[in-house]
C-alpha cells in the first residue's frame, strides 16, 4: 500500500491550521510564563517546570509543523547551533578591570543520626517525577545530602542584582573530614586557610 503525501502548500487548510496552531502556541507562551512566575526556587518547583517546558516545546513543534505545511519550510528552529555558542562562551562576564569578589565558606558538621539526617533530607530532596536513579546519585550518602541541603537553602546570590553585584558563578563540594573547624587547634585552622 503506497502512502500518499497530501500536498497543503498554500492551501485555505493550511492557513487555518496556522491560525490555530499560533493561537495554542500565543496561549502556551503566556502559560508558560505563569507557572515560571509561581517558582520559589525549590526542588520541589523541579516537576512544574519541566511540564512548562514540554508544554511549550510541544506547542512550537504544532507551529512548526503548520508552517511547513503552508510554506514548505520551518521557520523556527527549536535548538540553536552548538556552533553559534561557542562564540559566546569565549567572551568575559565583564570587562578587564571590572571588580570581581568571591567568597570561599566552609561549613563542618558532625552527624549524630545519620538515618534520620538521610531521612530529612531525602522527603525535601525526592518530588513527584524523580528518577529512582537520581535519587541514589545525589541523595544516597552523607555527603550528597549535604550538598543537596546546601543548595537547597544556600545562599540566594541572584537577589543583589538589583543593588549591583551580579552572580557569575558558584560551586561547592563535600566530603569527610578529619576535624571540624571548631575541633582545630589555632595552628591547624590557619593551615587550612579558615
Amino acid at each position: 500500500m503506497d502512502d500518499e503525501y497530501e500536498d497543503t502548500q498554500w492551501t485555505d487548510a493550511a492557513r487555518q491550521r496556522l491560525l490555530a496552531t499560533s493561537a495554542t502556541l500565543k496561549a502556551a507562551i503566556d502559560d508558560h510564563v505563569v507557572d515560571l512566575c509561581a517558582l520559589a526556587g525549590k526542588r520541589e518547583d523541579t516537576p512544574a517546570v519541566f511540564a512548562a517546558n514540554d508544554a511549550l516545546i510541544a506547542a512550537l513543534r504544532s507551529y512548526n509543523e503548520a508552517i511547513f505545511d503552508l510554506t514548505g519550510t520551518s521557520a523556527v528552529p527549536l535548538y540553536e547551533d552548538d556552533d553559534d555558542d561557542e562564540d559566546e562562551d569565549d567572551a568575559p562576564l565583564a570587562s578587564e578591570g571590572t571588580l570581581r569578589l568571591s567568597v570561599e565558606a566552609r561549613f563542618d558538621f558532625i552527624v549524630r543520626d545519620e538515618d534520620r539526617f538521610l531521612t530529612y533530607v531525602r522527603e525535601r530532596w525526592v518530588t513527584e517525577g524523580v528518577d529512582e536513579d537520581d535519587v541514589e546519585d545525589h541523595v544516597g550518602t552523607a555527603v550528597g545530602c549535604l550538598c543537596e541541603l546546601f543548595q537547597m537553602d544556600g545562599w540566594k546570590t541572584s537577589a543583589y542584582a538589583e543593588y549591583g553585584l551580579e552572580a557569575a558563578g558558584e560551586g561547592w563540594n563535600g566530603g569527610e573530614i578529619e576535624k571540624t573547624l571548631f575541633e582545630m587547634t589555632l595552628e591547624e585552622r590557619a593551615e587550612s586557610q579558615f
